[in-house]
């Protein structure tokens, strides 16, 4: 078997024991137990309300030494911000800087004042 072969196989494991405890998101309105009040057990044994997950990056830190390829790709996505404000920023900046007024402005040269006017401000803590 080969590296490769060897590394595709030990990921389909990882994510094989993920799924046999992965955590639950929480809802507010989801029930802990079923119809005749008895609680909701997964297959590993545990009630919901033991896996239920409270922070994702504190659950993934935790158990990176039984997921370590999962947990750098979950806390890579994880940390992405889940906001359009920086976006809608940059947006903003580019309109007073591409207007009507400066129709023919070279479009590299654009970019690099749009670049001057986002960092303005950490060369302004130097």
């Amino acid at each position: 078997m080969t590296a490769e072969e060897m590394d595709l196989k030990n990921s389909e494991m990882e994510i094989e024991n993920f799924l046999k405890i992965a955590p639950v998101p929480f809802y507010e309105s989801q029930p802990l137990t079923n119809n005749a009040g008895n609680p909701l057990v997964g297959l590993d044994g545990k009630t919901l309300e033991e896996r239920v997950l409270v922070n994702p990056l504190d659950w993934w830190r935790m158990n990176a030494g039984l997921f370590p390829a999962l947990s750098v790709i979950a806390r890579r996505t994880l940390c992405i911000p889940a906001t359009s404000a920086p976006s809608e920023r940059l947006f903003s900046s580019a309109g007073s800087v591409v207007s009507p007024k400066h129709t023919k402005l070279d479009p590299h040269l654009a970019a690099d004042m749009i670049l001057l006017h986002e960092v303005k401000d950490l060369f302004r803590k130097l």
